[in-house]
């Protein structure tokens, strides 16, 4: 990525689209934007970094990184000072897992195959690297049948499935 700062503002370009009729959604703000992108340059493999263009712009965006959780296990105080920190940082590089962060579609374009084949990219790009052994994603709603059965067809599996309840509080 040559320009990190022009690629970030890309990548959230499509995300307010692709994720703005979502249950829960928030726009990020530009300060909140510049913070998050910062924190993950540090663990970015800018090969699991991907953009669909259509004449030059963004249409769709897929970000996979290093699973932290991993390295997380091996910080046994819990505390990441004063050495925590190295521990975590230095074994997120060198995982044998990676989390789809992000993957998504501009909103007018979500009916098409743009999803699916930047997940099959995405695998590709991570069975190829000699330490990546595992991939996870997740947040993805039970009603994307594209993407759910894109998943599936690239021979994954599902292993949990988080559910939403609302209730109205009850009176005071």
């Amino acid at each position: 990525m040559q320009d990190f700062d022009a690629e970030v503002d890309r990548f959230f370009e499509v995300y307010h689209s692709a994720w703005a009729r979502n249950w829960g959604f928030a726009p990020m703000t530009q300060p909140e934007i510049k913070h998050l992108a910062k924190n993950l340059k540090q663990i970015l493999d800018p090969d699991l970094a991907l953009f669909a263009e259509k004449q030059g712009k963004p249409v769709g965006v897929a970000l996979v990184l290093p699973d932290a959780n991993e390295p997380m296990r091996r910080v046994r105080s819990g505390r990441l000072l004063p050495t925590g920190w190295w521990t975590l940082l230095r074994g997120v590089k060198r995982t044998s897992g990676v989390r789809v962060f992000a993957l998504g579609v501009q909103a007018e374009r979500q009916s098409r195959a743009i999803g699916p084949l930047l997940y099959a990219e995405l695998l590709d790009r991570a069975g190829r690297k000699d330490n990546i052994t595992r991939a996870e994603a997740s947040w993805i709603l039970a009603t994307n049948t594209a993407m759910n059965r894109a998943i599936e067809t690239a021979g994954c599996e599902r292993y949990k499935t988080w559910r939403m309840y609302r209730r109205k509080a009850l009176p005071a």
